[in-house]
């Protein structure tokens, strides 16, 4: 007898934990597709995003345009996160001088809250230090 109520508690708790389904969000692509201006002479190499308030869960997708300010073509040699939470895609092609080429990034917030600060490593053809693309935003909990 115990062991079929036992057996009868298990299977309902497992039932419960199945039909329990988690939040999902769709991916959010932002605004209006911002030029990142890359030019060799910059002293400067590093540019801001500020992603504003997210609900934990969501995945927010940013795309720009890298705009080559060089008088040669532009390749990119890699583009790094420092966390595996920011996935990146960029033009493999070499942008030409004056022309454009198309980069992106996807935060995925869960298992984060509070402020958040990451950083995207960019790798060029056009100089041997990198361009930083700093990400920031403040991920608000659902509760």
């Amino acid at each position: 007898m115990r062991y079929i109520i036992s057996l009868v508690v298990f299977g309902c708790l497992l039932v419960s934990c199945l039909g329990e389904q988690q939040k999902k969000f769709p991916v959010k692509t932002t605004g209006e597709r911002p030029v990142w201006t890359l030019n060799p002479s910059d002293s400067i190499r590093s540019d801001t995003v500020d992603l504003g308030r997210i609900r934990q869960g969501e995945i927010i997708r940013k795309e720009f345009y890298l705009h080559n300010a060089s008088d040669k073509p532009l390749l990119i040699l890699s583009a790094s996160a420092n966390c595996g939470c920011t996935a990146v895609d960029f033009t493999r092609e070499p942008i030409k001088p004056g022309e454009n080429g198309d980069f992106s990034f996807e935060f995925d917030s869960k298992g984060f809250i509070g402020y958040q600060l990451k950083q995207i490593k960019l790798r060029t053809t056009l100089s041997s230090a990198p361009y930083i693309l700093v990400v920031t935003g403040e991920v608000e909990s659902n509760e």
